[in-house]
C-alpha cells in the first residue's frame, strides 16, 4: 500500500501526511527498517544528523530504490539543521553532507531543529559526540550566540539554489516563528512540533492518535524499530474521527511535553518555551 494523502506546502510541493521517523533507530538495523518501511508504503522518511544514523538510513533508501526501481521524485526526504551548525558556513556544510549521504541533488524539506545554537569549535566525527553535543566540564552545554536568522538565511539560499525544495522550523515558539515569518524573505513551509494527548499508547490507540493528528490538519512523523508496528501505523486511511472523538482527545491536554530532552538549555536566550522547575 502506498499512501495517497498529502498536504500541499506553500512552496508548491506536496508532503505525505504520514512520515516514517528514524530517531532512536539503532545503526545496525536502520537500513533494514527503512527498507521495510518503504516496502510497507511509507514515502516520507524523516531523519536528522543528531540521530547519528544518517548514512545508514540513506543506505536503506538507496538499496530499496535500486531493487524496486523507484524514482527519487516518488520519495519525500526530510532532515534538520543541528544546533552546532547554526552559522552560515556550518549550515551549508551540513546540507552538503545530507545530499552526499542520500545520493541526491535536493532534499524535499529541511528545518532548523531548535532555535538555539551551541558552540561550533569542535569537529564532528563518528567516534566523538563532542562535535554534536559540546559540553563544559560540569556537563552544561556550551552555547553560541548565533542568531537563528543567520541559519534561516542560509536555508533560503539553499532553497533558491535548488538544494532544498521546502524549508521550515522545528520546536520554535510563536514569537520566534513570527520573527522568521516577518524578517525572512521566504516563509516557512513547515513547523515541526510535538503533539501528544497524554494517555497510554497501545497499538489500536496509536492508530487513533495518528488519525487525530491528521484530522486536525497536521502531518505525523511516526517511529518504530519493529516492522510490524510500522506497518500497523499505516492503517489509518480507512477511517476518520468524529468531531466528538477529536474533542475528547483535545480535552486530555495538560500542557505536558514528552519530548523535552534539552531542558538544560533553559537559560539560552533562544530557548523556545517557559521553564518550569520540578516540584
Amino acid at each position: 500500500m502506498v499512501m495517497a494523502e498529502t498536504y500541499t506546502l506553500n512552496s508548491g510541493y506536496e508532503m505525505p501526511v504520514l512520515g516514517y521517523g528514524t530517531w532512536q533507530l539503532p545503526k545496525n538495523i536502520a537500513a533494514e527498517r527503512v527498507r521495510d518501511a518503504l516496502e510497507c508504503g511509507y514515502r516520507h522518511i524523516d531523519n536528522a544528523p543528531s540521530f547519528r544514523n544518517q548514512a545508514e538510513v540513506a543506505a536503506g533508501i538507496k538499496e530499496w530504490c535500486k531493487i524496486r526501481k523507484i524514482r527519487r521524485e516518488e520519495l519525500f526526504l526530510s532532515s534538520k539543521i543541528w544546533n552546532t551548525h547554526h552559522s552560515r558556513d556550518r549550515c551549508m556544510e551540513q546540507i552538503e553532507s545530507m545530499l552526499e549521504d542520500f545520493g541526491t541533488t535536493y532534499m524535499d524539506l529541511i528545518v532548523i531543529h531548535w532555535p538555539f545554537g551551541w558552540a561550533e569549535d569542535e569537529p564532528v566525527t563518528e567516534k566523538s559526540d563532542m562535535g554534536m553535543w559540546p559540553r563544559c566540564n560540569n556537563g552544561k552545554f556550551r552555547y553560541s550566540d548565533i542568531d537563528y536568522m543567520e541559519t534561516w538565511t542560509a536555508l533560503e539560499d539553499a532553497h533558491r539554489s535548488g538544494k532544498i525544495r521546502s524549508i521550515g522550523l522545528a520546536n520554535f515558539n510563536l514569537e520566534q516563528v513570527e520573527r522568521v515569518w516577518t524578517k525572512g524573505l521566504i516563509k516557512p513551509a513547515v513547523l515541526q512540533v510535538e503533539l501528544n494527548p497524554l494517555f497510554t499508547q497501545k497499538e489500536s490507540v496509536v492508530q487513533t492518535l495518528i488519525r487525530w493528528i491528521i484530522d486536525i490538519g497536521h502531518t505525523a512523523i511516526v517511529k518504530s524499530s519493529e516492522t510490524r508496528r510500522a506497518r500497523n501505523n499505516l492503517n489509518v486511511f480507512k477511517f476518520r474521527l468524529t468531531a466528538e472523538e477529536i474533542q475528547r482527545i483535545e480535552n486530555l491536554n495538560q500542557d505536558f511535553r514528552i519530548l523535552n530532552p534539552l531542558l538544560g538549555n533553559h537559560d539560552h536566550p533562544y530557548f523556545p518555551w517557559p521553564h518550569k522547575k520540578a516540584d
